[in-house]
């Protein structure tokens, strides 16, 4: 059965991603609304590839704007309900985000899913406190149920757009994010 994620549109931010965006974006699910592809002037053929993807709108910067800055000239682009801020070298599983989907409610501004590295091994979520150097491996409690952390990591994040467009705001295009 084809899962039907018409209230999410994904956003990638690729630099020199030729090596990882192919396999990222044949992971998205057909079904949803919208897949942008931001590209912060690659000198590799990254945007030749996603070009060729009819699924795909390249948004082609012709400098470096930075994570935070090319993420806002998509999500500006958005209505969904939902967007998908995705790293080119993640790959997207459905159950996965059928599950980030249902996490989310009214109150609840960002989610991000459990993390495995290529290996299959788990990934760390979150730090406790964003000022530890080292990860509290006591926080790493089950993913059974919502916890609010200080930082999470952004290589898979669902946003609720309603509650990030009126109340919290997008990436702080002052700060440049590599």
């Amino acid at each position: 059965m084809t899962q039907n994620f018409k209230d999410v549109s994904v956003v990638i931010v690729t630099y020199n991603s030729e090596a990882v965006i192919d396999a990222c974006l044949a992971s998205i699910p057909e079904s949803v609304a919208d897949i942008y592809v931001v590209d912060n002037a690659s000198t590799d053929s990254t945007c030749d590839k996603v070009r060729h993807n009819k699924r795909v709108t390249l948004i082609q910067n012709d400098t470096n704007r930075g994570f935070g800055c090319a993420n806002n000239q998509s999500l500006e682009k958005i209505f969904t309900r939902y967007a998908l801020l995705l790293n080119p070298d993640a790959r997207v599983d459905a159950d996965a985000l059928i599950t980030l989907c249902d996490a989310m409610d009214k109150d609840v501004a960002i989610t991000v899913p459990r993390l495995r590295k290529e290996d299959g091994s788990e990934q760390k979520p979150y730090k406790a406190n964003v000022f530890d150097r080292e990860y509290n491996h006591s926080a790493q409690e089950s993913f059974t149920k919502n916890k609010a952390v200080e930082c999470v990591p952004g290589a898979v994040v669902l946003w609720n757009m309603p509650i990030m467009r009126k109340k919290v705001g997008f990436f702080d295009p002052n700060i440049f994010l590599f």
